[in-house]
């Protein structure tokens, strides 16, 4: 299990990285599910591994600030494109 939330979280970094730089809303929407994936893996880790609560939190919070940051970076250019 945690190979594959290190993979959804590899791959949402690198999905909200391309989103920055070429907007489009169906990107965008899998930039959502890919963050919402992670976060989903993320919480069955520290219910069913025991994982330390702070540590898992902190790294949550800081892979959070580098996934939202383009993707709202990316909402906002779609906005003024409408």
């Amino acid at each position: 299990m945690l190979f594959l939330h290190v993979l959804v979280a590899l791959f949402s970094l690198i999905s909200s990285t391309f989103l920055y730089f070429y907007p489009t809303k169906t990107k965008l929407k899998i930039s959502y599910l890919l963050i919402t994936l992670t976060f989903t893996t993320g919480t069955y880790l520290i219910i069913f591994n025991q994982a330390n609560l702070l540590r898992t939190c902190i790294m949550g919070f800081v892979y959070l600030g580098f996934a939202i940051f383009p993707v709202y970076s990316a909402k906002a250019k779609l906005s003024k494109t409408l």
